[in-house]
Parts: C-alpha cells; structure tokens; sequence
C-alpha cells in the first residue's frame, strides 16, 4: 500500500487514488484518476490558503480553475 508522509505535519495517509481507463472514440485510451476524501480535503484546504495570496497577482484574463470563472467567459473575452 502506497503512503506518503507530510514531515512536519505528522501526518500519514494512502495516497492511492481510483483510477478508471476510459476508452475514446479513437480507439485510444484516457485514465480518469478520483482522488480519495482525505486527498481532497487537503487539496480543498491549500486551495483556501493559496488562492487569496496568489489570486491579485495573476491576470483578469486568466480564468482556468479560479473562482466565479468559466470556459464561458474565456470565450466571451477571445469574441470581444
């Protein structure tokens, strides 16, 4: 079983996440990882501390992954 030790944190956990293969219409394939509820709390919790220290310095015009942004808005900013 895979683990992976945060030092200071003293913290231990199973960094096994599920993992599904997914067949595409080219005949290739995708794998689609999920990642496990602790995995994502910590995820969730760095997210919260990063994003306001990080979020002013990137541009207005990025809008990949960050709150109150979507690919719906990318398009409107490329059509003008």
């Amino acid at each position: 079983m895979g683990g992976a030790n945060h030092g200071s944190m003293g913290v231990t956990f199973s960094s096994r996440s599920s993992v599904y293969v997914l067949p595409k219409d080219n005949g290739s394939e995708r794998l689609l990882s999920i990642p496990t509820v602790l995995g994502r709390v910590i995820q969730q919790a760095l997210r919260q501390v990063l994003s306001p220290r990080f979020d002013p310095a990137w541009s207005e015009h990025s809008v990949g992954c960050r709150p109150n942004r979507s690919a719906q808005d990318a398009l409107r900013q490329v059509q003008g």
